[in-house]
């Protein structure tokens, strides 16, 4: 199975934690508008991000965007 194959299977999923996994492999699409409030390397910086990222994609796949 390809990544794409995979990151596909994952987004199918509709569930948090595969959303999540697909995210932390994706570019930020916000990076020159990036509001993530937390320390860059930080544990709470990479969750905000994940949770924006997954937002991005939900937005996307429901024509938002």
């Amino acid at each position: 199975m390809t990544n794409r194959e995979n990151i596909i299977k994952l987004l199918q999923r509709n569930s948090y934690e595969d959303d999540s996994i697909v995210a932390s492999y994706i570019d930020c699409p916000y990076c020159d508008g990036c509001t993530n409030p937390h320390e860059y390397g930080t544990t709470d910086f990479q969750m905000y991000c994940d949770d924006c990222k997954i937002e991005w994609l939900n937005k996307e796949s429901e024509g938002e965007i």
